[in-house]
């Protein structure tokens, strides 16, 4: 369970960081600026994937049906893509460790 409790820790630390690095999202006007906007997105969810490889995860993507994370043995899906997996895992291995506890 301690191994699982760092690695929500370091998933947490990750998705912070990535949500730093996009920014809050610009008025829809502002064309420059969202396609801005879209870019650090892309760039910040590529990076968390890279960390979370190198923790350890593996990812499975199936184009318009879902994406999927195993980390720490659970494994979670979403349709929304790599954030919304990882969130998703999140939940998971926190009711894993209330259950365990």
């Amino acid at each position: 369970m301690a191994d699982l409790k760092k690695l929500i820790a370091f998933v947490e630390e990750k998705v912070s960081e990535m949500d730093a690095a996009i920014g809050p999202h610009p008025d829809w006007r502002d064309r420059d600026a969202h396609d801005a906007w879209q870019q650090r997105q892309g760039d910040a969810m590529d990076k968390l994937k890279e960390d979370l490889l190198e923790a350890g995860a593996k990812f499975n993507a199936r184009p318009a049906v879902d994406f999927s994370i195993r980390l720490g043995g659970i494994r979670s899906t979403s349709t929304s893509g790599i954030s919304g997996a990882v969130s998703n895992w999140l939940v998971a291995a926190r009711k894993c460790i209330a259950r365990d506890v």
